[in-house]
């Protein structure tokens, strides 16, 4: 049944281009004041404009958020020099029992567009955006003279959540993996209990049986972009030279991997962050050799909010390794063609197989590229070589390891195929069905 608003829609855009002179935040905020009694507004903004504008006030409204938005902002910065501008333009306020303090703008601080035109004072632009609106940022130093010591990083962290959406009607968040989200951490962290979430789960057109190959270079070592730029410069051009061989749909990679391997594969190289697009549906095959672990400047998620490096691992890497991959084919449920995609290592493999598995996809088959001469390579740690152990087991007990969890990925996937069918009511255990008309009670006639 599909329901036809009986009103004519008042449709605003509210964004940074175009030839309007005002402020989008400050646009926004009038926005949301002047429609609200109208019978049926769409105001359409960007997550930037949500998370930075005045939106104490929306009653009569319902927001609908299209994917999680980048609400966590972290950065590690050197202010050395810059410590003076800082002090002129923002005061701290200091959080008791901590070293932290929460930034004040300053009256006569420069406004965030001249700030953006400023080469110098760029890398401040999203501090500077952050520190004026609600949420606020807080960084790591209570005297700005401290900050000039030789060395001396700043330290400094924004949150953004939800609850600066509670004046609304309601708000609805589209995307697939809030619950993996650093978002949906930090806010469960920050504000325990404080937000009730009820999950909708959409269902969509019943999917065709089809295979995705899952192709990874390596099972003996992660990857890195600081790795690839460095003692790994070999391994990035064995994975490129085995790519130079397959037809590719669409490729791409951190900035190390796309550099090197620029006109040489096939195929349409494509940002890393590709979610949204649907340019790319017709194509079943695709590379992504990319890395989006944890970096220093992340250390208050740890700290403060309790996240693990796998938690940050799962809400970055991972999310735009499943973000990447359903650009394609796969995202077309009428589609049964083999779908392959290429992976670095075993561990994104398996991560990408389980959420797959979650999406009831049928044949998901891991493939080693031996090709390679990567599969079992090990990653050396810096400084002195390491105490441990070197691995003394032949190649054919390695073997027979990576065997044994093979199958027991295969259970898992039985298991879980069992699983559904319960659910379902369509499951038959093992051994030939019965004949109708009898039963052991009940021996057939001769």
């Amino acid at each position: 049944m599909i329901r036809v608003s009986q009103t004519k829609p008042i449709i605003l855009s509210v964004h940074g281009k175009g030839s309007q002179k005002a402020p989008v935040l400050r646009r926004i905020a009038e926005a949301i004041a002047k429609y609200r009694y109208e019978d049926h507004v769409i105001l359409l903004i960007t997550h930037e404009g949500m998370m930075n504008a005045d939106m104490s006030d929306l009653s009569g409204w319902h927001v609908k958020i299209d994917e999680v938005p980048n609400a966590v902002v972290t950065d590690k910065i050197c202010a050395e020099a810059s410590a003076v501008y800082l002090q002129k333009s923002y005061g701290l306020d200091p959080i008791a029992d901590t070293n932290w303090s929460r930034l004040l703008v300053h009256d006569d601080t420069p406004i965030t567009r001249k700030v953006m035109r400023d080469d110098v004072l760029n890398d401040l632009v999203t501090l500077d955006k952050r520190a004026r609106s609600a949420h606020g940022v807080y960084v790591d130093v209570q005297n700005w003279a401290d900050l000039q010591e030789r060395g001396r990083r700043l330290q400094w962290w924004s949150v953004w959540t939800p609850l600066q959406l509670e004046s609304a009607e309601s708000v609805t968040i589209v995307g697939a993996s809030y619950h993996h989200s650093v978002l949906a951490k930090v806010t469960d962290a920050f504000y325990p209990g404080a937000i009730e979430i009820e999950e909708v789960r959409l269902v969509g057109q019943p999917r065709k049986a089809r295979r995705v190959f899952v192709h990874y270079f390596t099972r003996g070592h992660r990857g890195s972009s600081t790795f690839w730029q460095t003692k790994g410069r070999g391994h990035v051009v064995r994975v490129c030279r085995h790519l130079e061989k397959v037809l590719l749909g669409y490729w791409s990679g951190n900035k190390v991997i796309t550099d090197y391997c620029f006109g040489r594969l096939s195929g349409q190289q494509v940002p890393p962050k590709t979610e949204g697009t649907n340019d790319l549906m017709h194509h079943t095959t695709c590379a992504f050799i990319y890395s989006a672990k944890m970096l220093a400047s992340d250390q208050p998620l740890i700290d403060l909010f309790g996240l693990s490096p796998e938690d940050i691992e799962r809400a970055r890497e991972i999310e735009d390794i499943i973000q990447f991959i359903y650009r394609g084919d796969l995202r077309n449920a009428a589609s049964s063609e083999d779908y392959h995609i290429y992976l670095y290592d075993l561990y994104q493999a398996e991560a990408l197989e389980q959420y797959l598995m979650d999406q009831q996809i049928d044949e998901i088959v891991l493939v080693p590229v031996e090709e390679a001469g990567l599969l079992d390579v090990r990653r050396l740690g810096r400084g002195r070589p390491s105490s441990e152990a070197e691995d003394s087991r032949s190649r054919e007990e390695r073997l027979a390891e990576q065997r044994q969890k093979d199958r027991e990925r295969q259970k898992r996937k039985r298991d879980r195929k069992k699983e559904q069918k319960l659910r379902a009511g369509v499951y038959r255990g093992p051994g030939r069905p019965k004949k109708k008309g009898y039963t052991q009670d009940q021996p057939r006639t001769p």
